[in-house]
């Protein structure tokens, strides 16, 4: 995704705010009539949409060149008052603060920041010190959890508060009822990020994320918000099936790469299905792997962006060799040697890369004893990649979202080849 302020985890997909992103998207909530709000028409406003979003990026951008260099000396009431407010004012917002603790339906009272303005309807926008981390527990005896976890949990005891906003004024994440014991489901905006390095592209989205338009019930009782996610949910069932046809090829690819590549490989196979079973198998275990690798990327399990492991060792980095047409010698084996040291690194870990050893059987390298001592050919090879990685429809080429796919998704994948 080409939008570096910008990190999702388990709630809207990539394909869908690449979407959101473009300057003359045709998606439905982009379109100006979708930001009609009870404080505000469309209509009865001189401005169109994009050159509101234009004045509020550059009213941010003189407010944050101003006063970021003091925001981490700052207290919590000054943050709030000469930024926090300021920040989401832009949006059309009226923070509203919260005297008294927030009683959710389950009867468990919260303590939190705003409402976003006046009205049944407003959201919650729940605020911490810029140096508060929205993952960590606050130092503050009365605060038991994280500014995170706080929000989830009310989140998710309340029947009528289905989507809130949490930031420290240097992070900003979007978060909706969730349940989960061991993930976390959000959309986070790193506010220096964008700011500094002028990302206008990642404010678009931002603003079309955040109006306060996507957080009231439609006709149809759901928010703009609650739409998004489920066509992201679509979507990831669509991306699925897509890839299920694909691994097929990618497994005949691969499979032929080696075949072609290693001299004596195929006497081994002929009349012997005990030999073809390992190497269905042993190739299996290869597209596993990748997949693997793929998901890993894209949710930020592995190390990203400027690194030596992004930039040399990566399944991305194949897929956007795939993509620029980069030419390979297609009889040459050299690619296969690149990915068994991926698959080493993963393996072992390289603790001065930032890579968490994974030293389960997936990655064992005895698990592939036949193919660790073969040849794969480059053309193959990157074929396989390329059914795992990118997906046409209707005569476009798309990049297969792994971020869209649950691990149940993954799973099922792989349970179906080894059926």
């Amino acid at each position: 995704m080409n939008y570096p302020s910008i990190e999702i985890q388990n709630l809207l997909s990539e394909n869908l705010l690449e979407s959101l992103g473009q300057e003359n998207s045709r998606h439905r909530f982009t379109q100006p009539e979708s930001f009609s709000w009870e404080k505000y028409s469309v209509q009865a406003n001189k401005k169109n949409n994009a050159d509101q979003i234009a004045d509020a990026y550059e009213n941010l951008i003189a407010r944050w060149d101003l006063l970021s260099s003091d925001f981490p000396s700052m207290n919590l009431s000054d943050l709030r008052e000469k930024w926090i407010k300021y920040f989401f004012s832009q949006f059309g917002f009226d923070l509203q603060y919260q005297k008294s603790a927030i009683e959710a339906d389950s009867g468990n009272k919260f303590i939190l920041s705003y409402r976003g303005w006046e009205g049944a309807n407003a959201p919650i926008v729940h605020s911490s010190s810029f140096q508060q981390d929205l993952d960590d527990r606050s130092k503050e005896k009365t605060r038991k959890y994280s500014p995170h976890d706080t929000l989830q949990r009310f989140l998710n005891q309340s029947n009528s508060d289905l989507w809130g906003i949490v930031t420290n004024g240097r992070y900003l994440r979007i978060l909706r009822d969730f349940s989960h014991q061991s993930r976390k489901a959000y959309i986070q905006f790193d506010l220096e990020m964008l700011f500094e390095g002028r990302h206008y592209e990642d404010f678009r989205i931002l603003w079309r994320l955040i109006h306060p338009s996507r957080f009231i019930p439609k006709e149809d009782e759901k928010c703009i918000l609650e739409n998004l996610f489920e066509e992201s949910k679509n979507a990831g069932v669509a991306i699925g099936e897509d890839l299920r046809k694909n691994i097929s090829l990618a497994i005949e690819s691969l499979a032929n790469g080696f075949l072609l590549a290693t001299p004596g490989l195929l006497s081994k196979l002929v009349d012997n299905n005990e030999n073809c079973m390992q190497f269905y198998q042993q190739i299996l275990r290869i597209i596993y792997r990748v997949l693997f690798l793929f998901y890993a990327e894209q949710r930020r399990l592995m190390p990203t962006r400027s690194t030596l492991y992004a930039q040399e060792y990566s399944m991305s980095s194949l897929r956007d060799k795939i993509e620029s047409g980069e030419t390979f010698d297609e009889e040459k084996v050299d690619l296969w040697e690149g990915l068994k040291a991926t698959f080493n690194m993963v393996y072992h870990g390289v603790p001065e890369l930032g890579i968490t050893p994974y030293n389960g059987q997936l990655f064992n390298p005895d698990s592939i004893h036949w193919l660790v001592n073969s040849q794969c050919r480059n053309d193959k090879l990157l074929s396989a990649i390329k059914y795992m990685s990118l997906f046409e429809k209707e005569g476009i080429t798309h990049r297969i979202s792994y971020i869209e796919l649950n691990v149940d998704e993954i799973g099922a994948i792989y349970e179906s080849l080894l059926e």
